[in-house]
């Protein structure tokens, strides 16, 4: 991990989209997005978050924040006018397959604004967590990379999940330097082979560290994970989970409780690079919480219908 100074207490921003996901063949509706989700089980493992987002004033907008409000998540909510909250209809197959649409065009988080949020809080902040999404949109994507560089300049490490598939339209040369850009800025990058074959090629977890992250997190579905340090490479794989009822933000789940566990390493200054050990203990706790979210319809569910075990709140 880089040398940069880092505040001793450090909170965790969470940047970006907070929807409505809509789930089942009768599409009841669940909190979702990533930073959403990200913070919600940060929250729940003690570690200080805050949520930056934008939704529009409408019914699923006052769902989204009330969502939240019940989780306790501290949130930053900019109420926007004139856009609409993002409302995704996901689909799953028996075989595990998704089909995922985007219900809302122009939705409120594509017009996130830099100035909207205090950034003296990025001076408590050890880390800065976004996805891809803010870069696929003009509005959001200056602001996005405003507010990185303002964390960096205070030291916060950033972590990057690009979970996104380009369809052609999308694939822009100006999103593509996006994407590039944040690649390289990043600190922690958490990926699938699918995702960076579709963003960047086929390529190994090796090879993303070559673009400027210090670990790659490689999530591998039901097998586990791949972690990649420039010393080091790991497999820790998953135990079985069944049933499995919805797949819908296991994947933040792992990561929320992998950051809970290394946060005071990763943000709070010593030691600068975790060990091999304290990212695979990590990555088992990660396991863990995306195992109870799997048994449960919606992205964060499975945190309030199943109590922690001994220690897991805290990823001790």
């Amino acid at each position: 991990m880089p040398d940069r100074d880092r505040p001793a207490y450090p909170q965790i921003v969470c940047l970006g989209e907070a929807v409505v996901d809509e789930l089942g063949s009768d599409g009841a509706p669940h909190l979702g997005g990533s930073p959403a989700n990200v913070a919600v089980g940060l929250h729940r493992h003690g570690v200080p978050v805050r949520l930056w987002s934008r939704v529009g004033e409408d019914a699923e907008g006052w769902f989204v924040r009330e969502a939240l409000a019940r989780a306790g998540v501290p949130a930053d909510l900019v109420v926007d006018p004139l856009h609409p909250t993002r409302v995704v209809r996901i689909l799953e197959a028996a075989d595990g397959t998704r089909r995922v649409q985007i219900r809302t065009p122009d939705t409120a988080d594509q017009y996130l604004q830099a100035d909207d949020y205090d950034r003296a809080v990025l001076e408590q902040a050890g880390m800065l967590y976004l996805t891809a999404v803010p870069l696929l949109h003009d509005v959001s994507a200056a602001a996005a990379q405003a507010l990185v560089e303002a964390a960096r300049a205070r030291g916060a490490l950033i972590v990057f999940d690009p979970n996104v598939r380009l369809r052609p339209e999308r694939a822009r040369p100006a999103v593509r330097q996006r994407l590039d850009a944040m690649l390289a800025r990043a600190d922690v990058v958490k990926t699938s082979a699918d995702t960076w074959a579709n963003l960047w090629g086929t390529r190994t977890p090796a090879d993303l560290l070559d673009a400027g992250p210090s670990l790659v997190i490689e999530t591998r579905g039901a097998a586990g994970v791949w972690l990649q340090t420039p010393r080091h490479g790991v497999a820790v794989p998953a135990p079985r989970v069944d049933p499995v009822v919805d797949t819908t933000g296991a994947g933040d789940a792992f990561l929320a409780a992998f950051l809970a566990r290394l946060w005071p390493a990763l943000g709070g200054g010593s030691p600068a690079e975790p060990s091999i050990g304290d990212l695979h203990d990590a990555a088992v706790l990660g396991h863990h919480w995306a195992g109870l979210i799997l048994r449960h319809r919606g992205a964060v569910t499975g945190y309030d219908a199943e109590p922690p075990a001994d220690g897991a709140e805290q990823g001790l």
